[in-house]
């Protein structure tokens, strides 16, 4: 009798430690989910003001392009359509998180992560390229002895 009552006790702390451990493994797993889609919503928001950023500075370069002889257009309407694509696409992902984003796994949610992430990686490589753009026209603007384009 005292064995059998030792295997019950035995085999209940088991069952007990084992559902503590599932318990333990499923709040990590929640708790990291939680912190992905936070991050996913925080990259969101910088990719947007990245975006918004990017289009008021695309209309400052054409602006000044604008004031150099010959005032080409410079593709502004191409640059800022890419830009507003990307918003939209944003928008897209967004709308994509309000809806699937409480049923998607965690995988789902790191790919989203990625995703966005390779975006503003391109965009910041897009970003330095402008910058450099906007150096050089301010310096042939200076050239021509103006620093502000005409109104």
């Amino acid at each position: 009798m005292q064995r059998f009552v030792l295997i019950i006790g035995v085999t209940i702390v088991t069952l007990l430690a084992l559902f503590v451990l599932r318990s333990l493994w499923h709040n990590r797993r929640q708790r990291q989910r939680e912190r992905t889609l936070q991050q996913l919503l925080e990259q969101a928001d910088r990719f947007e003001a990245a975006l918004k950023d990017c289009r008021d500075r695309l209309g400052e370069a054409h602006a000044a392009m604008a004031a150099l002889p010959g005032g080409a257009d410079g593709g502004r309407a191409s640059a800022l359509a890419a830009v507003n694509a990307g918003l939209r696409d944003l928008l897209a992902h967004r709308l994509w998180l309000r809806d699937r984003a409480p049923y998607a796994d965690s995988a789902e949610l790191e790919r989203a992560l990625s995703t966005i992430r390779g975006a503003q990686e391109q965009l910041a490589d897009q970003a330095a390229a402008l910058g450099a753009a906007q150096d050089a026209l301010s310096a042939a603007l200076r050239e021509r002895g103006t620093t502000e384009p005409p109104p």
